[in-house]
């Protein structure tokens, strides 16, 4: 199952306020059973996170792919096409 990159910020959005709300319950009450609650959908708002990260880099992965296989080693702006590809990377645009 994949999700979309605003599902998934829904998702770490949710875990965010539990994992808050959990946190002040554990401050009021002390218990352990807050406690552990507290850090396991802080946990899982992290592993989304991550995983929302991994996404986009993979994205951009495939669509500098795409843009290598597509050069023309024999086009004259081939210079300035690979040039425009490493300035993309040296941005940030592709991470």
């Amino acid at each position: 199952m994949r999700l979309l990159a605003d599902e998934i910020d829904k998702l770490i959005e949710h875990y965010d306020q539990l994992a808050e709300k959990w946190q002040y319950e554990y401050m009021d009450s002390g218990k352990p059973s807050s406690q552990r609650a507290w850090e396991r959908n802080e946990a899982m708002a992290d592993a989304l996170r991550v995983a929302r990260d991994a996404q986009r880099g993979t994205r951009e992965l495939v669509e500098l792919k795409l843009d290598v296989l597509e050069l023309d080693a024999g086009a004259e702006d081939l210079a300035d096409r690979v040039r425009s590809l490493q300035r993309r990377v040296r941005d940030g645009e592709i991470a």
